[in-house]
């Protein structure tokens, strides 16, 4: 199908850090149908201990709409650009915002984890400085890092990175 001519979705776009809320409020304004799954957590300050609403998702916010309006959004003060995947504009499913949406009614607690990469998983950086580079999980140390195997000039260059600047291949 035609992106142009797509129907409308739940379209994942990628914002500047601690944008998000403006950036919905913006969205708002002009008419568009933002989702920001917003979680409350604990903060602590030298003097006291608060509760704030934080994204659940951070630098990220979904947008219903079609596939045409999608540089319309992309062109708004705090978007980065539209999350893509597979060539094509990434989407929430509706069943997916479903589901969030009853999880945080809930009030049940919950805990959001990284992707799960395993040995051997072909994995490439998402963020960061590294960004791009591509390689092979060598072992997980912990929960929050994955070393991977890059290689360079017939050499093998083992790297430490954290599992929320990857994704899978």
């Amino acid at each position: 199908m035609n992106e142009a001519k797509s129907p409308e979705a739940w379209y994942v776009f990628y914002c500047k850090s601690r944008a998000e809320k403006k950036l919905f409020d913006t969205l708002k304004l002009h008419g568009f149908s933002p989702f920001l799954p917003l979680t409350t957590v604990k903060r602590q300050w030298s003097d006291r201990i608060k509760k704030v609403s934080v994204p659940l998702f951070p630098n990220y916010i979904f947008v219903h709409c079609t596939a045409s309006q999608v540089p319309k959004i992309t062109a708004f003060n705090h978007v980065v650009s539209p999350v893509r995947q597979n060539g094509k504009y990434a989407t929430l499913k509706s069943d997916e915002k479903v589901y969030i949406d009853q999880v945080l009614t809930t009030g049940y607690p919950f805990e959001l984890i990284e992707t799960i990469v395993e040995k051997g998983d072909l994995v490439e950086i998402s963020i960061g400085a590294l960004k791009g580079v591509k390689g092979q999980v060598l072992h997980n140390q912990g929960q929050t890092h994955v070393v991977i195997e890059v290689e360079v000039l017939n050499k093998s260059m083992v790297v430490t990175v954290p599992s929320n600047q990857l994704h899978k291949l």
